[in-house]
């Protein structure tokens, strides 16, 4: 048997296209590395593209699996100059709006979207620019803790007051101001 590594570079899909200018992630992304000294994991000066094209390919199959019958993929919703992009939005059976987030992350199921500062923040930064009080994520955890025997499917309810939700975007959005973003 002869078996050669091949030197193929990874199809990259094309991502959701984004407009020109600020986005909500851009925003929490700076406020995180100011705030906690995070960012992003870098290969050679820039983020790892695999690492996004997991999540978008995750993106694009909860998509499909749930279809616009259960939830809408809105696109960009600009808000006090911001762009947001939530992965779906439902109206439940109550008629209220829930925003839906699909996560695809090598975290561990010990961390919830609760615990995760930056999809809470993004969470409730999508809740204020639908008006909505509710975030359902649904992640894909593809490392297992030691009490898991395989990869877990996790889908998580967050529920959020008005003044959570407003005060976090407003902190987005003087953080964008400050930055002079917006």
């Amino acid at each position: 048997m002869n078996c050669t590594r091949l030197d193929e570079e990874f199809p990259f899909t094309a991502a959701i296209k984004r407009s020109p200018g600020v986005h909500l992630m851009d925003v929490i992304k700076d406020m995180a590395r100011e705030l906690f000294n995070a960012g992003l994991k870098y290969v050679d000066g820039v983020p790892d593209p695999v690492m996004f094209e997991k999540g978008f390919i995750w993106e694009r199959l909860l998509s499909r699996a749930f279809g616009d019958d259960k939830v809408t993929r809105p696109g960009e919703i600009m808000c006090d100059g911001i762009a947001c992009s939530p992965d779906g939005i439902e109206v439940d059976e109550a008629g209220e709006i829930v925003v839906w987030e699909y996560k695809c992350t090598t975290m561990g199921t010990k961390h919830s979207p609760e615990d995760t500062w930056s999809w809470k923040m993004q969470a409730l930064g999508y809740c204020h620019v639908v008006g909505a009080n509710t975030a359902i994520f649904r992640i894909l955890h593809l490392l297992r803790d030691w009490k898991e025997e395989r990869h877990v499917y996790a889908v998580w309810r967050l529920e959020f007051t008005d003044a959570e939700i407003e005060d976090t975007w407003m902190s987005i959005v003087n953080h964008a101001k400050m930055r002079g973003w917006v």
